[in-house]
């Protein structure tokens, strides 16, 4: 690695020798704006760990962001330089706008990339035996993980993401996808009847609790005042639950040191 100072015309050479379309992430033109004004005012520092990096084919696989803002801030900015890298390294470079999870499944071809990514840690974290009203929702994976997850088995996975978009439209749009997704995989993996979770996003009058949850779901008022996530995920593991003793729920309301049963 050594450092070099790039112009903004070599800038726009490296971005036009990046054209991976296999590899590039959206750009957050704020980031980039962000880092132009750095750039112009001389407050972007020199960091052997904010690297350029170009795989054995000489494409820029990170630096699309900082390139970017060199050509937008009209400046010569020095950068630490790596070159002959394995393009697979992009699945660990947080340098930049941070890769996120969702970017390395959209780079692989994932479709609804965002939802699986977050739908995934949710499996994971309740695998895990981990979540719970007081946790955090999302799991310790991280975006490689998340990439071998999807990997083990990408037609489940992509079926899940089918199937959960037509119940978040069901919902009205209104019901966290990524909640829809993570249910329907856990309860998948562990062999377990989805009927309850259908049931609710149709609407249907015949099984216990689930017209009751989706109006609750999708009612306006309950949803301004943003319940979350893991409280929708909880609440389908209660109602499920009590479908399941063939036991009616009244308020559908979770207590603050409520426990429910989710694995």
């Amino acid at each position: 690695m050594k450092i070099i100072n790039v112009t903004p015309s070599m800038a726009r050479q490296f971005i036009a020798n990046g054209n991976l379309s296999h590899i590039k992430r959206p750009i957050n033109m704020n980031n980039v704006k962000l880092y132009a004004n750095q750039m112009k005012s001389g407050e972007w520092q020199l960091n052997e760990n904010v690297c350029i990096a170009f795989d054995i084919d000489g494409n820029l696989i990170n630096g699309n962001h900082r390139m970017r803002s060199v050509i937008l801030a009209d400046v010569t900015v020095p950068f630490y330089v790596s070159y002959n890298n394995d393009p697979e390294i992009f699945k660990y470079l947080d340098n930049g706008r941070k890769r996120t999870a969702g970017d390395c499944l959209k780079i692989a071809g994932v479709a609804n990339y965002n939802n699986v990514a977050a739908g995934i840690r949710i499996v994971a974290k309740m695998k895990n035996g981990k979540f719970y009203r007081g946790g955090e929702v999302w799991s310790e994976l991280t975006n490689s993980q998340v990439l071998d997850e999807y990997n083990k088995m990408p037609e489940f996975y992509n079926s899940i993401a089918n199937e959960s978009k037509v119940l978040y439209n069901k919902s009205l749009k209104i019901v966290a996808p990524q909640a829809i997704f993570g249910l329907l995989a856990y309860w998948r993996l562990k062999g377990e009847s989805t009927k309850y979770i259908e049931a609710v996003f149709n609407d249907d009058q015949t099984v216990l609790n689930a017209k009751g949850l989706y109006r609750f779901l999708t009612n306006q008022k309950i949803q301004r005042k943003n319940i979350s996530i893991r409280d929708v995920i909880m609440l389908f593991f209660k109602y499920h639950n009590a479908w399941n003793n063939k036991t009616t729920v009244g308020q559908f309301i979770l207590k603050p040191d409520e426990k429910i049963k989710t694995f």
